[in-house]
């Protein structure tokens, strides 16, 4: 029996990583923290699209006060990337593909640059990745769902 209020299981991964331990190791914040936290437990509790909008809901948060001049960049605490790499998050919380790539370039901004590319720049192609996600899912088209901010 799982712990609810300390350890509950829709948010703990494979050998016991929690999402909680991943977010401060990573230094996600309050809104990609919050978009880590929908992620990891997509499905677990029921239907997923709830989580994957709320997912999309603080990463949008995240891309509109980062535009704005008002959100950092996370940085990821040192020897983040020793301790599990964002792959092996995403693997840990056995995410299909375009969500494990949501999680994966989420954490990876956070640890290192990824081939220069600006933190905006991965949030709004991982805000794109979860509307077709959710489109999927949906049986709905795709249009309506695209990031709100532009790419600066």
């Amino acid at each position: 029996m799982s712990d609810l209020i300390n350890h509950p299981a829709h948010y703990i991964g494979l050998n016991g990583v929690e999402a909680w331990e991943v977010i401060h190791r990573y230094q996600l914040g309050y809104e990609l923290g919050n978009a880590f936290k929908y992620l990891s437990r997509a499905g677990k509790k029921g239907d997923a699209v709830p989580d994957l909008r709320k997912a999309r809901v603080y990463m949008q948060r995240w891309l509109d006060l980062y535009t704005a001049n008002e959100a950092d960049e996370p940085c990821a605490l040192e020897g983040t990337v020793d301790w599990l790499t964002p792959d092996q998050v995403a693997e840990a919380f056995g995410l299909p593909d375009r969500l494990h790539d949501v999680m994966a370039d989420m954490l990876e901004m956070a640890a290192f640059s990824l081939d220069g590319m600006r933190a905006c720049d991965v949030i709004a192609d991982g805000l794109l990745l979860l509307g077709e996600e959710i489109a999927e899912r949906e049986g709905t088209p795709l249009a309506g769902i695209e990031p709100e901010a532009a790419h600066v």
